[in-house]
C-alpha cells in the first residue's frame, strides 16, 4: 500500500473484508481477543488503516502456520 494513501476503514468494512462480524473486529481491536488488530479512535469513531489490516492478515497466517493449521 502506498504511504501516500492509506485509507481508513470502518469496522463494518473490515468485517466485510475479513468475512467476520463487526463484533469480532471490535473484539480484536479492543484487545479482548488476540492477535491485536491495530485501530484508531477518532472521537467516538473506530477506524482501521488498510495497511494495518493487511499486516493483521499476514500475522494470522503466520500464527496458523506455526500451529500447523495451514500447509
Amino acid at each position: 500500500m502506498s504511504a501516500e494513501r492509506d485509507p481508513l476503514l470502518t469496522p463494518a468494512e473490515v468485517a466485510a473484508w475479513l468475512h467476520t462480524s463487526s463484533a469480532w473486529v471490535r473484539d480484536h481491536a479492543g484487545g479482548r481477543r488476540r492477535p491485536l488488530l491495530p485501530s484508531l479512535k477518532l472521537g467516538k469513531c473506530l477506524r482501521f488503516r488498510a495497511s494495518d489490516v493487511e499486516n493483521f492478515i499476514v500475522e494470522c497466517r503466520q500464527l496458523a502456520e506455526r500451529r500447523g493449521l495451514v500447509a
